[in-house]
């Protein structure tokens, strides 16, 4: 609310009441009401804006979301610290991403208490999200982050059948090459938060008595990377095959 300018004595000028009634009036219709002959309307008007004035829609794009005000509520004109906001989102990310409000200066949307970027997957569309405001930051945290549950960053299914790589249906995977006999090198497009992804794999081969499994190669050198996971296809006699179709499936705590 706008503060009169000028106050004579104890009584206000007709013009500085008037604002205090204008303010009184717009507050009432901006939260969805209709003016009335009744002494409660400025009251439920501070108590809806309290309730919904932080609900928003995202009428951006992935990873760069814009959050609108719903109904006729006004919307903020600047980002106050400790500020908490909810929206739907529109699109689900691909990685890194910012957030506006409003049209103002759109600002990075940070998780693990404002320590990582988000990545593929963290948010989902048609959800209601949670972000909180640190002008310390200069950056939004996305609130409901994360649990103990895994989901699938990245997945291939192929086979290595004479000695060649063909790819039959993949996710979130750039290359697989075979640099020698059963062994294969998978690069993932969008990096892993860490090392400490969960690979799953299908072996196809004919197990017969000795049975073939696939397995990390080199893992004790750290050749496993945010980008990369390199395996090998052997039995336990050591011997090394090329894998019929088979499929590998990342996954990384949701």
């Amino acid at each position: 609310m706008n503060t009169p300018s000028k106050v004579t004595g104890d009584s206000y000028l007709a013009t500085e009441f008037t604002q205090f009634s204008g303010e009184s009036k717009n507050a009432i219709l901006s939260s969805g009401q209709s003016l009335a002959n009744n002494d409660v309307q400025l009251k439920q008007a501070m108590a809806r804006y309290a309730s919904a004035g932080a609900s928003f829609t995202d009428n951006g794009i992935a990873d760069a979301y814009n959050l609108i005000a719903k109904g006729s509520y006004d919307l903020v004109t600047t980002y106050q610290d400790g500020a908490i906001y909810y929206f739907t989102t529109a699109n689900a990310n691909t990685g890194a991403s910012t957030i506006s409000i409003n049209g103002l200066t759109a600002k990075n949307l940070k998780k693990n208490a404002f320590a990582d970027d988000l990545f593929l997957g963290d948010i989902i569309a048609d959800k209601v999200y949670q972000v909180y405001y640190s002008s310390a930051q200069d950056a939004f945290l996305l609130m409901n982050e994360g649990s103990s549950k895994l989901r699938v960053h990245a997945f291939v299914l192929w086979d290595q059948n004479g000695g060649v790589v063909t790819v039959h249906d993949s996710e979130n995977m750039t290359s697989v090459t075979r640099p020698a006999t059963g062994h294969t090198d998978f690069v993932f497009t969008t990096p892993t938060p860490d090392v400490n992804f969960v690979p799953v794999y299908m072996c196809g081969i004919d197990q017969g008595s000795n049975p073939y499994t696939i397995n990390e190669r080199d893992y004790t050198t750290n050749v496993r990377t945010t980008t990369t996971i390199k395996t090998i296809v052997q039995n336990n006699n050591d011997t090394i095959k090329d894998p019929a179709i088979s499929s590998l499936t990342i996954y990384v705590r949701a």
